[in-house]
């Protein structure tokens, strides 16, 4: 399972063609959702590079993700139909639990 690191080499592509290109490889995936603003409303929600990475991965015709998920963290509605992992910045413990867990649901580990 490839992992996007912009310290790695991008084989002399665009960070874009990089990631699709590891897309392709990869047998899973993890969107890491941890809150970075605020609505009118007071909900944290994660940045807006997530709902992308989620685009992109629907577009990628894969179901096979887990959103790990900041405690407090609200996603859109519409990113309602996904394995949602909770986690909290002082322990996660549980979260790594979970992940393996449906890792090995999906006779991925």
């Amino acid at each position: 399972m490839p992992i996007y690191d912009i310290n790695e080499p991008t084989e002399a592509k665009t960070i874009n063609k990089h990631v699709a290109s590891l897309m392709e490889k990869s047998d899973f995936y993890i969107i890491l959702a941890s809150h970075e603003t605020t609505n009118v409303s007071g909900k944290k929600l994660p940045n807006n590079n997530v709902i992308i990475e989620y685009d992109r991965l629907v577009q990628s015709k894969t179901d096979e993700m887990i959103v790990l998920l900041e405690e407090d963290c609200v996603m859109p509605s519409m990113l309602q139909e996904l394995i949602y992992v909770p986690f909290s910045k002082n322990c996660m413990d549980l979260a790594f639990i979970k992940i393996a867990v449906e890792l090995k649901n999906l006779d991925l580990l």
